[in-house]
C-alpha cells in the first residue's frame, strides 16, 4: 500500500533523495512553456512558408534533376543550380514560360538527392516540389488544366438513438 508524504516531511525529503536532476528538469519544462507559451510552438509551423509536419501528397514533386553548374563561388554555383532545377522541373510537367522569381513563390521545397560542392562547381541530383495550390491552375494535366479536386475522404455513417 503506497502512502503519501506531506511535501514539508521529513519521509518526503527522503523519497525525492536522487530525483533532484530529474525533477529540476521536468520543472524547467514546465516553466519554459508557461513563459514561452504554446502558441509559439504552433507558430513555426504556420503560415505561407512554414513547415509542415508531414509530407503532403497533394503537392507535385518532381524527382531526378541533374544540375552541374561552375560560378565564382561554391554557393553562387549552388543558388545558380537551384534555378536551373526549378526551370528543368517546371519545364518536366509542362508549365509555361515563367520568371525565376514567379518559379520560386510555386516552389515549396527542393529535395537534395545527392549533391557536391566544390570552390567554383555545384554538381547536384535535386528534386523540386511545387505547391498545388499555387501551381496546379499553370499546369496542364491529361490535355486539360490540372484539377483542383480535394483529398480522398472516407464518410463513415453513424447512427445515433435517443432512446
Amino acid at each position: 500500500m503506497a502512502s503519501a508524504f506531506p511535501p514539508g516531511s521529513r519521509n518526503f525529503r527522503k523519497a525525492m533523495i536522487g530525483k533532484g536532476p530529474a525533477v529540476a528538469v521536468l520543472c524547467a519544462v514546465f516553466l519554459g512553456l508557461g513563459i514561452v507559451g504554446t502558441g509559439k510552438l504552433i507558430a513555426q509551423i504556420e503560415g505561407d512558408r512554414g513547415i509542415p509536419p508531414v509530407a503532403s501528397s497533394k503537392d507535385i514533386h518532381v524527382p531526378g534533376i541533374p544540375v552541374n553548374v561552375t560560378s565564382e563561388s561554391g554557393e553562387k554555383a549552388r543558388q545558380a543550380g537551384w534555378r536551373l532545377a526549378q526551370r528543368k522541373a517546371w519545364a518536366t510537367i509542362d508549365g509555361p514560360k515563367m520568371s525565376d522569381d514567379q518559379l520560386d513563390g510555386l516552389v515549396s521545397a527542393v529535395v537534395i538527392e545527392r549533391e557536391q560542392i566544390g570552390p567554383r562547381r555545384y554538381i547536384a541530383q535535386l528534386g523540386i516540389i511545387f505547391d498545388r495550390a499555387k501551381a496546379g491552375k499553370f499546369i496542364k494535366s491529361g490535355g486539360g488544366p490540372a484539377s483542383t479536386r480535394s483529398a480522398p475522404l472516407l464518410v463513415i455513417p453513424v447512427l445515433y438513438s435517443g432512446g
